[in-house]
């Protein structure tokens, strides 16, 4: 893909369009205050450092205080004899002290009983300058590993002890590296310091040295700086006038110092103009946001300005395409990037004069009112400092915060400003804080502090330690480095950082982070990292604007690239709201439809098989999207109507395979279905229907394709139905179709269908039988369908249907087989309705047709194996009738049917009607000339039919002949039953006389009473006073009446005996009170007293209870 030019992009300038309009500025601007720190020095304060909130001040006077401000405890105060500086380590656990005699004293507000001093000595000189006193003038700590072996995480420099931070520091014993500049003769040595034990001493060894060249030796050393970038060791050193530099590949710091020292040629030095003041510090400060994290920036105070720059550390792996990374990234090596110099003693004031100053001065707001300048006039810059956006600019009676961060050009693509050196107006512009513009200080002041770990800055003079404190520094700052990231005029690799550092800035203000990730983007296009471009893209919510950027692009790939990204960006953003919602949906449309053409573009390849595989596998990665979209289940799928749409663009393109996984993903069954249909896949529909049985959802489908599938293949769909009728796993009846409502489907149907020419069994009725016999469906219209089915395919199974079925219609059941002409059946049907001179007429056609079908009595198809079945038990054996076993089966085998009928009526059926239907069968057969079969029937019936009421229909010859035993048989019965009546009159005439005379005797039964016998129950008189009374003369008990109805009445009255089942049958008949029935039998020895026995002896109460 080539990069997109300037030209060739549309005209998208800063504030210029629709939502890249200027944003304004919200929140408020940052605030800085100076909080005076309270310390226990009481002298003048000559140098301090702070690092890890470790406090360390050196007076005048040589007295030292060490405080932890994290510690309750006290400082440690102590002193020293012609103080220099003071340098701590950035854990706070070592601290130096430099001397004006050359002497390096250790001490640590830790470990307050380690202590140690040492001489720092040139061993590589000769003559006086080994025997010179070298006073430290600015330290570099070193990683605390063995060796030094990994990254340098900390440097201490400053003219007036100033100190950078680090990380991988050991406390209480160890060994410390760091290297130690000199206040004369440009020397660099190296030193070890090794803490033996908890208050152990200390030794401090100069192993090694180091030269600068063309060092001025009457110039300190301000600092000394060395930092792992990339995968290179870069020194710092600098000087007032001279800021040395060194790169070098190599595994540790030891081996890169060991490198320089033999080799001078490895410098490279930058050297200002010495015509100003020479007071400043010349001190390196670089800027790290935390504690172990890389330096990104540095500033050199030298005497002729800040010297600033970025250090070109890679830290952009937005993208994982390290070809793209190379376009954004420098590839020369180089560790510094964007040095530059801010002369604050030059700075250009606009005039009116010419043409072109006028046009500077209108862009330059007017600053009349503020009077003086803002600036010193004639001062030499002494210190500066670095936070994340600001340089903290030290004079010797001011102190500027300059919102300029290190490393950032001084102007911007938005500013109408000509040339490199700033203008005063610019500079005013941009400072923050100038506390002591309007004072006049009686001390100078002498440096500034920076505690990396704590994320804290302070400044000093000789009697007072400043914090710096700041509100919200961030605030404002992202225009600034966008302004300076849309200058095309910069590098690319520049404009990367800067667009870098705007985003990080704005990440939660919505409005400008897409403002910046838009321009981000267009400038990634415009270098040719495209791929990296749709990453920042993905994330702006300006839509339009990028889709209208890439569509002037004209490369599919790049937009299609972009809306997947973009895509999947808005897939973690789904519960935002229903924007972001919509926008999904219209994305994943249209990937569907860029993925599609690509496909459709593959196909037309003019190699073949290149062209195929090109196509399987775009297909399948369509595949693979397609699930994993439907994974994430996002809420456009809930609508029918975005589903639909997603097929219908899947099917457009001839891409079936697509749209069935699709639609089974998004469980559209009835789309799939409806497909399979359509393209005549029938069995491959009713598996599916089967393999969804149970969803309701489906009921309508399959009502809907009912009608074709059951023409075109019933057995599938038949066995799909089965699955839908059921039981579900508590073994309860299942039915996801009513049957009733498939009857007009059914009735389409004919065997002959079958899919499978060797199955020719009725569909339905397996359906209708499963539906009828193991669900217990209960619609009459479904068993009337059933009944109409089996009545023509299926005697059997009507047999069973009409035997246990109870909701067909029995008249609707009755036409049906007589117009199948299943006499048998019809029989049955009658005798439900109680027409038995019907039922016996269809068994007599019954038996007719049998021997029309079937001669010589076998049974034939149509009634089945029913007539020997129903075949009952002669009354009358062969012998007797004067017929051998064959012939007695030939003549029976027919009325078998007309038999069982007329054995089975009910026994309330009036006699002359039961002997009227026996007639019946008895003329037929008489008329058919079956004299034997007429004999038979005579003595089955039992008595109702007499030989008299046959003989009539006969001739003489064949009453001679054949009826001559059932004559005399009749006549011995005859006989028998007169003697039989004989003795019952006999019978009868006894048990009457028994009777009369049972009746006579209770008249003449009676009772004494004596005057003085009493009620047996109140034991009282039974003659004194009016009270009736019964005496039972049986067993001449007498009782009060009274006395006799109240004991009744607690044993529960009339109603205890109504429901006692032992009583005597009739016992109870004539009572209609409890007077009568202790009238009838006796209350003391009578069925009173067998009541009593079931009843308790006493009630228990409260005085039975257990306690």
């Amino acid at each position: 893909m080539k990069a997109l030019s300037d030209d060739s992009l549309p005209s998208f300038r800063l504030g210029s369009q629709g939502n890249l309009a200027a944003v304004p500025t919200k929140g408020p601007s940052p605030r800085f205050e100076l909080a005076p720190i309270v310390n226990e020095l009481q002298q003048q304060i000559i140098s301090a450092d702070c690092q890890s909130d470790v406090i360390a001040m050196l007076g005048a006077s040589g007295r030292l205080v060490l405080r932890d401000t994290m510690q309750d405890g006290p400082p440690l105060v102590t002193s020293v004899r012609n103080p220099y500086r003071v340098f701590m380590s950035p854990d706070g656990n070592h601290t130096l002290v430099s001397t004006t005699d050359g002497e390096l004293c250790y001490f640590s507000v830790r470990n307050r009983k380690s202590t140690g001093h040492f001489t720092l000595h040139n061993r590589g000189a000769s003559g006086n300058e080994a025997a010179r006193n070298n006073v430290a003038s600015c330290v570099c700590w070193l990683s605390s590993d063995a060796g030094f072996i990994g990254s340098p995480r900390t440097s201490i420099s400053g003219a007036e002890g100033v100190s950078g931070s680090g990380s991988g520091w050991q406390l209480g014993s160890g060994t410390v590296y760091c290297l130690v500049g000199t206040k004369l003769g440009g020397l660099v040595f190296l030193v070890k310091v090794e803490v033996h034990g908890d208050g152990g001493s200390v030794k401090l060894t100069c192993f090694r040295s180091l030269q600068l060249p063309d060092a001025n030796p009457q110039q300190q050393v301000g600092s000394v700086e060395v930092e792992h970038i990339n995968s290179l060791w870069v020194l710092f050193v600098s000087t007032p006038t001279v800021l040395y530099r060194v790169e070098g590949l190599m595994d540790s710091p030891a081996d890169f110092f060991d490198s320089i020292t033999a080799s001078t040629g490895m410098w490279n030095i930058r050297r200002v103009s010495t015509a100003g003041n020479a007071s400043a510090s010349g001190a390196v400060v670089l800027y790290r946001p935390g504690i172990g994290m890389p330096a990104q920036s540095y500033a050199w105070a030298s005497v002729a300005g800040v010297v600033h720059g970025l250090l070109n550390s890679r830290s952009d792996g937005s993208s994982a395409n390290s070809g793209e990374a190379a376009l954004v990234e420098l590839t020369d090596g180089g560790s510094v990037v964007n040095e530059q110099l801010l002369d604050l003693e030059h700075v250009v004031v606009p005039k009116s004069s010419s043409n072109e100053s006028a046009a500077i001065t209108a862009a330059v707001p007017d600053h009349s009112f503020r009077g003086e300048s803002q600036l010193p006039v004639g001062a030499t810059l002494v210190d500066v400092g670095l936070t994340a956006f600001h340089m903290l600019l030290l004079y010797r009676d001011r102190f500027i915060v300059l919102n300029h961060p290190a490393g950032l050009s001084w102007r911007g693509a938005s500013s109408t400003l000509q040339g490199d050196w700033p203008y005063l107006c610019e500079i005013e512009e941009r400072i923050r804080f100038d506390p002591f513009r309007y004072s006049k200080r009686e001390s100078p002041l002498r440096g500034i502090v920076r505690d990396t770990a704590a994320r804290k800055v302070y400044v000093f003079d000789a009697n007072t330690f400043w914090e710096l404190q700041v509100e919200q520094e961030h605030r404002q700052q992202s225009e600034l480095f966008l302004d300076r990231a849309v200058n095309t005029r910069e590098s690319s690799h520049l404009r990367n950082r800067y667009f870098r550092a705007a985003y990080q800035l704005c990440k939660y203000d919505k409005t400008m982070r897409n403002k910046v990730q838009f321009l981000r983007g267009r400038f990634l296009l415009q270098i040719g990292a495209i791929r990296r471009a749709m990453d920042v893209l993905a994330e702006c919510d300006f839509f339009e604007d990028v889709y209208h950027l890439l569509m002037s692009f004209r490369n599919s790939k790049v937009l299609q690239l972009y809306v997947e990204k973009r895509y999947k960006n808005l897939v973690r953003r789904v519960t935002e709201g229903k924007g972001v919602q919509m926008q999904l949906a219209c994305l994943l449309a249209l990937i569907v439809v860029l993925r599609l053409d690509t496909i459709a573009r593959s196909e037309n390849i003019t190699d073949a098989p290149s062209a195929t595989a090109v196509a399987e596998t775009l297909t399948s990665g369509l595949t693979a999207f397609i699930e994993e979209t439907l994974e994430e289940r996002l809420p456009m799928f809930s609508c029918v109507g975005y589903v639909n749409l997603i097929a219908q663009l899947l099917e457009e393109q001839s891409r079936p395979e697509l749209v069935l996984r699709f639609a089974e993903r998004m469980n559209k069954m009835r789309y799939v279905i409806t497909y399979h249909v359509s393209r005549a896949n029938y069995v491959e529909a009713a598996n599916v229907l089967g393999a969804h049985a149970r969803r309701i959802d489906m009921r309508s489908t399959w009502y809907s394709l009912a009608p074709i599938l059951m023409k075109k293949c019933p057995i599938q769909f038949t066995k799909a139905m089965l699955r839908a009728v059921s039981r579900d796993a508590y073994d309860m009846p299942y039915l996801l179709l009513n049957a009733e409502k498939l009857i007009p489907v059914f009735t389409q149907y004919e065997p002959h269908m079958n899919e499978d020419p060797d199955n020719q069994e009725h569909q339905v009725v397996l359906f209708l039988d499963n539906c009828i016999t193991k669900l217990g469906c209960d619609s009459p219209a479904v068993h009337n369908y059933y009944l109409s089915l089996v009545v023509k395919h299926d005697t059997k199974r009507l047999d069973e249907f009409l035997q246990s079925s109870l909701y067909y219609d029995i008249r609707f059941a009755l036409r049906q087989c007589l117009e199948s002409r299943r006499y048998r059946q019809c029989v049955r049907l009658y005798s439900q309705l109680h027409l038995y001179e019907d039922a016996l007429r269809a068994a007599l056609d019954c038996a007719e047709l049998t021997q029309d079908e079937t001669p010589g009595g076998a049974s034939s198809a149509i009634v089945g194996s029913g007539v020997n079945e129903c075949a009952a038990t002669s009354l009358v054996s062969g012998a007797d009738l004067g017929c051998n076993e064959g012939e007695e089966r030939d003549a029976w085998s027919r009325l078998s049917v007309a038999q069982e009928l007329l054995l089975s009526l009910p026994d309330d059926m009036p006699l002359p009607r039961r002997k009227a239907l026996w007639l019946i069968v008895a003329q037929h057969v008489i008329q058919k000339n079956d004299n034997r079969a007429a004999l038979r029937i005579l003595a089955d019936s039992c008595g109702v039919l007499k030989l008299e009421d046959i003989l009539e229909e006969m001739n003489d010859v064949s009453v001679m002949e054949n009826f001559k035993g059932a004559i005399c048989k009749s006549l011995e019965v005859y006989a028998s039953l007169t003697k039989q009546l004989r003795e019952k009159q006999l019978e009868a005439g006894r048990m009457s006389e028994e009777l009369k005379r049972e009746i006579e005797q209770p008249r003449n039964s009676f009772g004494y009473v004596t005057a003085n016998q009493r009620c047996i129950i109140c034991r009282s008189t039974l003659l004194q006073g009016d009270a009736p009374f019964f005496i039972y003369p049986r067993c001449c008990h007498a009782v009060h009446e009274s006395c006799a109805v109240a004991k009744l009445e607690s044993i529960g009255g009339l109603e205890a005996f109504v429901v006692d089942e032992g009583l005597p049958k009739n016992f109870l008949d004539g009572i209609n009170s409890t007077r009568d029935l202790a009238q009838m039998d006796c209350v003391i020895c009578g069925e009173t007293a067998i009541l009593e026995i079931d009843m308790p002896l006493f009630t228990e109460d409260d005085s039975w209870l257990v306690l």
